[in-house]
């Protein structure tokens, strides 16, 4: 019993060393990623109708709320990005029937109208706890900007793709919600238009098997998946990133 169980060992050995350096290689293909000056942070739809008790989906439609875990991970590095000059760009829905496609639009209804998130100003706006003073756009101008989108995806009818090119970005880091709506539709275009895509995996939510599910063919398919703390460790030397953290 004792030589099988060692024989046993010894066969797995290999694949567990090469799980590791899986995980390595993984790692620093991440960290190449992720040099300042061609890497963006996208903060998708943390607004008060999706975020907020008394938004839309929570107070409702009765979605339980899948915004706070993510919300500390997000003000980290946003932090870290305004440092090293990294933009910041702040993708909010805007759902009102006057900007949305038939088809999406006839979607929406299905949810009743009181159900129609992203209309109001109050519930179009970016929770309190990340969103920033207008003094942070003056100071940082064209590295700190807000995108509305009328659908799912950032891409889909919006300046997003231009602005990146715009400032030689070949990298997006993506953060947000909902993991499988539209954080997942944001990064299948990413790639398509030509982005290498960082999704942060505490900086997202949803209901925790749909994120498990989200995250996985990200990783598979459309990018990687790491943490906030592998990310500011990229963008941020030690002293600065431990008071990030």
């Amino acid at each position: 019993m004792l030589l099988s169980s060692l024989a046993a060992a010894l066969l797995l050995a290999p694949t567990f060393v090469s799980a590791i350096d899986q995980i390595e290689a993984r790692n620093m293909a991440i960290h190449d990623l992720l040099e300042s000056n061609t890497t963006a942070l996208l903060v998708v739809d943390m607004q008060n109708d999706f975020c907020h008790e008394s938004g839309v989906n929570r107070a409702v439609m009765k979605w339980p709320d899948v915004c706070s875990t993510a919300v500390q991970p997000i003000a980290s590095l946003v932090e870290s990005a305004r440092q090293v000059d990294i933009p910041v760009i702040w993708i909010n829905a805007d759902y009102h029937p006057d900007n949305v496609n038939s088809a999406f639009d006839a979607k929406l209804r299905q949810r009743g109208e009181a159900g129609r998130p992203a209309v109001s100003e109050w519930g179009k706006a970016i929770i309190d706890e990340l969103n920033p003073a207008s003094s942070v756009f003056e100071e940082r101008g064209t590295n700190e900007i807000v995108i509305s989108k009328p659908s799912f995806d950032a891409f889909t009818d919006t300046p997003l793709k231009e602005e990146l090119q715009r400032r030689n970005i070949e990298t997006v880091v993506v953060t947000g919600v909902a993991t499988s709506i539209c954080v997942e539709s944001t990064v299948r275009s990413a790639l398509f238009e030509g982005f290498h895509v960082v999704v942060v995996k505490d900086g997202v939510g949803d209901l925790p098997e749909r994120t498990v599910s989200s995250l996985d063919r990200v990783q598979l398919l459309f990018g990687h998946v790491t943490s906030a703390l592998n990310i500011i460790g990229s963008w941020l030397p030690p002293a600065a990133e431990k008071l990030i953290i």
